[in-house]
């Protein structure tokens, strides 16, 4: 199978960002190793900030809209600019896990004004003195170096992110991730026919909505949802996951994606539902051809 065919079956590949790049250079490398006219990232990572980097091709980039407001997971090395102890270090962690209100640093890409966000668990990997290595998992969206600077200003003196690595993203983990320099000498095998290890690293559309709620339908609903039709209740086969009416939703044909919507009705609502629409469409990427 050449290079454009496997990209067809899987456009998506998790890059472990390096310190340096920005993501958008990232993306324009990931172009130029596999070939491709189009890419598009995830989750915008800074500059030193390293780890998972989601990528997607050709014209499956519209699968990183899924990504954006999913939840994350990092790694931070933190530095308080006076002496904590354990027992503050912990009423500190108590006081910002749960709903927090952020306002965006001054060197940010939106505007500057006070927002909310959700920190799910805040655990301490490691403390030695000052420094402290923390595993953070949180709402897409959230700044983690302004989140240590408020920690710091709560805590006395200050403090500041030395270190931050993303573990995950959505249904992306590290150990899914792979380096530039590996992905390149990968490609350059599979068009020489050497080895097909690059396979290994490359995954379907379809690993792009595995963090969200699905819905089922049946062989009747492909063609209008292939032209942008709103899903109705006739013809919805089953459920998994939970969902509220605005949250986002994949519906899916035979485990193939057919399009991401936004929920008109919870999914129990749907379930006692036999008319109506239950998801408004925002993105189709099964077309009316089958592709």
């Amino acid at each position: 199978m050449n290079l454009r065919n496997l990209l067809h079956e899987k456009p998506l590949v998790v890059v472990n960002k390096p310190p340096g790049p920005t993501s958008h250079q990232v993306v324009d490398y990931v172009k130029r190793i596999l070939d491709v006219d189009k890419s598009g990232h995830g989750g915008t990572l800074d500059p030193n900030v390293t780890g998972v980097l989601p990528v997607a091709t050709q014209r499956y980039t519209r699968i990183t809209h899924a990504l954006l407001d999913s939840t994350k997971e990092y790694v931070c090395l933190a530095y308080f600019h006076d002496d904590i102890s354990s027992e503050d270090l912990d009423r500190l962690i108590d006081d910002y896990t749960g709903e927090i209100t952020q306002t965006p640093p001054v060197k940010s890409s939106v505007k500057r004004e006070p927002r909310q966000r959700t920190i799910q668990a805040i655990d301490v990997l490691d403390k030695h003195g000052q420094e402290v290595l923390l595993r953070i998992n949180c709402d897409g969206g959230t700044y983690i170096r302004k989140l240590i600077d408020d920690m710091g200003g709560d805590h006395g003196s200050g403090g500041h992110m030395q270190e931050l690595h993303r573990t995950r993203a959505g249904p992306f983990h590290i150990d899914q991730a792979i380096n530039l320099h590996e992905l390149s000498d990968y490609a350059a095998f599979y068009k020489d026919d050497k080895a097909d290890i690059l396979e290994d690293y490359l995954l379907p559309l379809e690993a792009g909505i595995d963090h969200l709620p699905k819905i089922f339908v049946d062989d009747g609903c492909i063609e209008p949802l292939s032209h942008g039709s709103y899903l109705k209740a006739p013809g919805i086969q089953s459920i998994t996951g939970e969902f509220q009416e605005d949250d986002m939703v994949a519906v899916l044909h035979d485990d193939q994606l057919l399009l991401i919507g936004n929920a008109t009705m919870s999914n129990y609502d749907v379930v006692e539902a036999d008319k109506g629409v239950v998801a408004e469409t925002t993105q189709v990427y099964k077309q009316p051809d089958g592709r």
